[in-house]
């Protein structure tokens, strides 16, 4: 049973008969395809029904409903234009059969569609699609031989009924710059600085090597492709870093151009901003930072900081070890450091009790912003208080309130315009007890736990210095 272009209904089924199928007209006696991504309904008569939108029966796989468009599956049909997604396409009832692409519900059919035949050889649904490479023009086809062959050096896919259907079959040939065990898709590019002129290689020996101090990208497929190293490599990063031919290049052994590159920058043409010594990120660029205290770094692009040696310290973004320094010998004699992970501060431990505005004083007369100490967490306290509990002796803490009054007030450092970040009073501490004007802050023995006292107690203090 052949295609004439028109629907009727015999013998209780629905028979159909088709001309051109989705993407093609009708012209003189045969069927073009529309140009370019466009298509068209099915059966159409004229070019001027080739459109970018898809048409019934179709759908398009990037959402957007524009061409070039998908077949909807066998058993399945859509009666509308424009459609974005397969899931625009309805099933036909369980016990009816139609053709891929079908645009209207009518075409639902009890009887096996165009592309498909009988499983049972009565011409009727269930039905199996035609294999690829072959069409089924007829409706109602009881066996596999109702599919037809498509022309020598032709194919179709699966489940077409037209033999317009069949378009010449695309080469899997491994195309020239590529290769396979085979020699067939999938291939393999060429490696870079060879090229290969001929389809079909079955061996990564099929590419060819450039001459000495030449280059080539991977896949090249003619000799021309290979040019001088220096000669196309660009090294750029900085005025002394450009051309290979007048800027720093070396020629590799023997097929490859290295620009060398200024230490803040990277990759293979020096285009590439590195974090510069004293700074880090973690992917070594960009969006640095400077290397904290008691730290540094004396490399470009690093993802970290190298510490310095024990019992020194350092300030922010040093950049060579020599930054690295002892806290006496750089603030004088007394002054100590400890663990830079806990805190990169230096330290001097008073040996004479003071009230807290002459222990203050003191502290401020050492110079390099030396101030009474303000712990900022429980890491700092403990170290402290593991330094003072010896001499079983309280020492002031760079803390204290403006006034005389009951707590809860804010506590402020040592330096006035900053409140406490971090406290570690004793259980009901403070309390301002008896309102006899406790303002001040002390560590206490045993525990190194904080209470509030007045200021004109005489205790000693513990002096630092922010390298921060």
């Amino acid at each position: 049973m052949g295609f004439s272009g028109n629907v009727a209904k015999t013998t209780g089924i629905m028979v159909y008969r088709l001309q051109c199928p989705q993407g093609w007209y009708k012209d003189g006696p045969g069927c073009v395809s529309c140009p370019g991504n466009e298509t068209s309904p099915l059966n159409s008569e004229d070019i001027i029904q080739c459109t970018s939108v898809c048409v019934p029966g179709t759908y398009s796989d990037d959402g957007s409903g524009n061409a070039p468009c998908s077949l909807c599956p066998a058993n399945y049909y859509n009666a509308n234009s424009g459609s974005t997604s397969i899931t625009d396409c309805v099933a036909c009832s369980n016990d009816e059969s139609t053709f891929k692409g079908t645009p209207y519900t009518y075409f639902c059919l009890g009887a096996c569609a165009g592309g498909t035949f009988s499983i049972f050889g009565d011409g009727y649904v269930p039905c199996v699609a035609c294999p690829e490479g072959t069409y089924g023009p007829d409706l109602m086809a009881t066996s596999l031989n109702a599919c037809r062959p498509c022309p020598a050096g032709t194919t179709s896919e699966e489940g077409s009924w037209s033999i317009y259907s069949c378009t010449v079959s695309v080469s899997t040939q491994c195309a020239p710059g590529t290769y396979s065990d085979t020699g067939e898709e999938p291939c393999t590019d060429c490696p870079a600085n060879t090229y290969n002129p001929n389809a079909g290689s079955v061996n990564e020996t099929d590419c060819l090597p450039c001459s000495a101090g030449e280059i080539s990208p991977a896949g090249s497929t003619d000799i021309s492709d290979c040019q001088d190293a220096c000669a196309v490599k660009t090294c750029v990063g900085n005025e002394f870093c450009t051309n290979c031919l007048t800027g720093p290049c070396d020629v590799g052994a023997p097929d490859y151009a290295i620009c060398t590159c200024p230490c803040e920058w990277g990759g293979s043409n020096c285009d590439i901003r590195l974090c510069e010594p004293g700074t880090w990120s973690l992917t070594g660029s960009p969006n640095c930072t400077d290397c904290p205290a008691g730290q540094y770094q004396d490399e470009c692009g690093q993802t970290d900081c190298k510490l310095c040696p024990q019992g020194h310290t350092s300030h922010p973004g040093s950049s060579f070890l020599y930054d690295c320094f002892s806290c006496s010998s750089r603030f004088g004699r007394g002054w100590r450091g400890f663990d830079v992970q806990i805190t990169p501060n230096c330290y001097f431990f008073c040996g004479k009790a003071h009230t807290y505005q002459k222990a203050n004083q003191r502290c401020v007369r050492k110079g390099s912003g030396s101030k009474m100490v303000e712990i900022n967490s429980l890491a700092e306290n403990n170290v402290l208080f593991g330094v003072v509990a010896s001499d079983r002796k309280n020492r002031w803490l760079g803390m204290h309130v403006d006034h005389d009054q009951t707590p809860p007030l804010p506590w402020w450092m040592s330096n006035p315009n900053q409140m406490a970040k971090w406290t570690n009073f004793l259980p009901g501490e403070p309390n301002n007890h008896e309102y006899h004007g406790e303002t001040c802050v002390q560590m206490r023995k045993p525990t190194g736990k904080w209470n509030d006292v007045p200021c004109d107690k005489k205790l000693k203090c513990i002096c630092e210095i922010n390298i921060n």
